[in-house]
């Protein structure tokens, strides 16, 4: 009788055990795609940070941003003829490299008495699997975009 009630409590115990092993599992895996999760929020957030900043900027003292602050102007893109596009590339706090694009139509002269500037800013996160065309843009989705616009009147002669 004694030893019946011992294997039944040490059948009891594993069973205990492999219960908790497989939850232990299942919470770590859980945690990790939390922090990966957290990490990509983290990344989206400061690059609609940048993205703001950037628009609020252009608003304020248009194409004038685009000369300084490590902008380039890519002319040799197939819509120089319309558009003029402007590229940075920004670290982040946590190491990972934002890569931001403004894409701005040029309306010269379709208003009276100055210029209206649309367009949108992306922001791509670049590593080294990034793929570029021939232009140098990215090729993937954007973390996020937003519309640009700003109207400039012309110098008073």
């Amino acid at each position: 009788m004694k030893r019946s009630g011992s294997i039944t409590f040490f059948m009891e115990l594993t069973i205990i055990l492999l219960f908790f092993a497989l939850s232990a599992t299942v919470i770590l895996r859980l945690f990790s795609t939390a922090y990966l999760n957290e990490a990509e929020s983290n990344l989206i957030s400061d690059a609609s940070i940048e993205i703001q900043n950037i628009n609020e900027m252009f608003d304020a003292d248009g194409l004038k941003i685009f000369k300084a602050d490590g902008w380039t102007e890519k002319e040799d893109n197939d819509l120089s003829a319309c558009c003029l596009v402007y590229i940075k590339t920004v670290e982040t706090n946590s190491g990972e490299k934002l890569l931001f694009l403004v894409e701005l139509n040029k309306n010269y002269g379709i208003y009276a008495g100055g210029n209206y500037f649309t367009g949108h800013t992306y922001a791509y996160k670049i590593n080294a699997k990034t793929e570029f065309d021939e232009f140098g843009i990215p090729t993937g989705e954007p973390l996020c975009s937003t519309a640009i616009a700003r109207y400039e009147q012309e110098a008073a002669e």
